[in-house]
C-alpha cells in the first residue's frame, strides 16, 4: 500500500484500502480504484478549465463590467476546441474519461497562468510519458476483462499482483492529490471572540472534520477543491462531483458523474462508493441551492457540439366533420412553429377543391393566388419560434361529393 493514500480523496482511497486485503474482491476493488482515480482526475481538469472560463465571463455574469477583447477571444477559443467537443459527455466510460483528461490538460497547458491545478498539465502532458503508458496498460487490461478471455484461476493472483504494481505506480505519480482536498462547508460556528465555518473533507477511508476562519468566506453547501498550501484557495467541483443522497436513502455521499438519463440533461446519474445517485437537476438546485443546471450549461458550451436548429414549421388544415352544401362553412389553417426557429418570408399556399367558393373578408390574411387552380396564399414577413398561428377561412360548397384538401405548401427564407 502506498503511504500517500491516507491523504487522497476517499472515493479513491476507500476501494484502494479494500484492494489491499487481496481477498475475493481484489480484482473488483482494483478496478473501482482505477476508474475512480481517472474520473476524479478528469473531473478536476474539467473543473479547472471551467473555472478559467467562468472567471473570464465574470464581468458579464456579475453585471459589473465588460469583458476585454483579449478575454473575449479566449472565451470564443475555449468554446471551439474540436478535440473537446468530439468527446461527448452524455454517457461516460473509462475511455472517455481518459480522453477528457488527455485533451483538457492539453488546453490547460496553454493557459498555465490561469490554471488552479498546474500539476495536471505537468503530469499528463505530453500524453506519451510513462504515466500514460501505465494508464493505457490498465485500460487495455480492463477492456480485455470485459470483452476478452477470462483469467484462469491459476493465473489470477499473478495477474492481479502485476496490476497492483502498475496501479501503485500510477497513484504514486499522482502524489499531488495530497495537496488538495475535496471539502464541503456546512455551517457557521459563532464563538465569543471569533467566527468560524465548519465542514468536512473527504479523505482516506471516509471523512474528516474541518474548520476555518469565517473571513476566508468558503461558500456553504458547495463541493470545493481546496488547496490549503496556497492560503486557502479553492475551485468549485460541481456539477461533475456532487454531494447527494443515495437512491432510496436520506444520507448523502460524494458522487462522480456517470451519464445523462434524458436527452435534455434534466436527470443525471452519479456513482459513489455506497451506491448510485440519480439527481433531478431542478429539484436538486431548489433543495440545495446548487445551480447545477447553470454549471452544466457552461460545461456544454465547451464540451458539446452546438445544437443546430433547423426550421420545423408545419401547416395543417382542420376541416369540420360535416359540410353543408350551399351554406357558409369554415375551416382552420394552422401554422405551427413550435420546436423551430425564427423564420422570415413565410409563404403558405393552399389549393382548395374547385367546388369550394372561398369567402374572404376584406381584411383576410389570405389572398387569391391562382384562380384557375383555386389556390390561395398567405405571406408573413416573419414568424417567431414557439408560435402557433390560427386562421379561419369561410367557404361554400357548391355540390355534394367527397373531396380532398391537400396540406398547405410552405416555403420560406431563413433569417440571418
Amino acid at each position: 500500500m502506498i503511504k500517500q493514500i491516507q491523504n487522497y480523496p476517499s472515493i479513491i482511497a476507500r476501494p484502494y484500502i479494500r484492494a489491499s486485503k487481496k481477498d475475493a474482491q481484489w480484482k473488483d476493488n482494483q478496478r473501482y480504484t482505477f476508474e475512480s482515480l481517472i474520473t476524479v482526475l478528469a473531473s478536476y481538469a474539467v473543473s479547472d478549465l471551467l473555472n478559467v472560463y467562468m472567471t473570464l465571463r465574470e464581468p458579464v455574469e456579475s453585471g459589473e463590467g465588460d469583458i476585454s477583447e483579449e478575454d473575449l477571444e479566449i472565451i470564443e477559443s475555449l468554446k471551439n476546441i474540436e478535440n473537446l467537443k468530439s468527446i461527448g459527455l452524455e454517457q461516460m466510460s473509462l475511455g472517455k474519461w481518459c480522453a477528457v483528461l488527455r485533451e483538457t490538460t492539453k488546453v490547460l497547458k496553454d493557459y498555465q497562468d490561469k490554471s488552479f491545478i498546474p500539476e495536471l498539465y505537468k503530469n499528463f502532458q505530453p500524453p506519451s510519458n510513462k504515466l500514460w503508458d501505465d494508464i493505457n496498460s490498465l485500460v487495455k487490461q480492463r477492456n480485455d476483462d470485459a470483452h476478452g478471455v477470462p483469467i484462469s484461476d491459476s493465473e489470477l493472483k499473478k495477474v492481479l499482483t502485476s496490476r497492483q504494481e502498475i496501479l501503485d505506480r500510477i497513484l504514486e505519480q499522482c502524489s499531488f492529490l495530497e495537496n488538495y482536498t475535496i471539502s464541503i462547508f456546512e455551517k457557521l460556528v459563532l464563538k465569543s471572540n471569533s467566527q468560524q465555518v465548519s465542514g468536512k473533507s473527504f479523505v482516506n477511508d471516509g471523512q474528516e472534520s474541518i474548520i476555518v476562519p469565517a473571513d476566508l468566506e468558503p461558500p456553504l453547501g458547495e463541493i470545493l477543491l481546496v488547496n490549503h498550501n496556497k492560503k486557502f484557495t479553492f475551485i468549485k467541483l460541481r456539477p461533475l462531483i456532487v454531494y447527494a443522497p443515495v437512491n432510496g436513502q436520506d444520507s448523502r455521499q460524494l458522487s462522480l458523474y456517470s451519464k445523462q438519463l434524458d436527452k435534455e440533461g434534466n436527470q443525471i446519474h452519479y456513482l459513489g462508493v455506497d451506491g448510485a445517485v440519480d439527481v433531478d437537476v431542478k429539484l436538486f438546485d431548489k433543495k440545495y441551492n446548487q445551480s447545477l443546471g447553470q454549471r452544466w450549461k457552461h460545461i456544454h458550451e465547451i464540451y458539446s457540439e452546438e445544437d443546430v436548429q433547423i426550421p420545423n414549421l408545419n401547416g395543417n388544415i382542420n376541416v369540420p366533420s360535416s359540410i353543408e352544401v350551399n351554406e357558409e362553412n369554415s375551416l382552420k389553417v394552422v401554422l405551427d412553429n413550435k420546436n423551430s426557429i425564427d423564420v422570415n418570408n413565410v409563404n403558405c399556399l393552399i389549393t382548395f377543391p374547385k367546388t369550394f367558393e372561398i369567402l374572404l373578408e376584406d381584411d383576410s390574411s389570405f389572398k387569391l393566388k391562382d384562380e384557375s387552380s383555386n389556390t390561395y396564399a398567405i405571406n408573413l414577413e416573419s414568424l417567431d419560434s414557439n408560435i402557433i398561428k390560427n386562421y379561419e377561412i369561410k367557404f361554400s360548397a357548391k355540390e355534394q361529393g367527397s373531396v380532398r384538401i391537400s396540406s398547405p405548401f410552405i416555403f420560406l427564407v431563413l433569417s440571418n
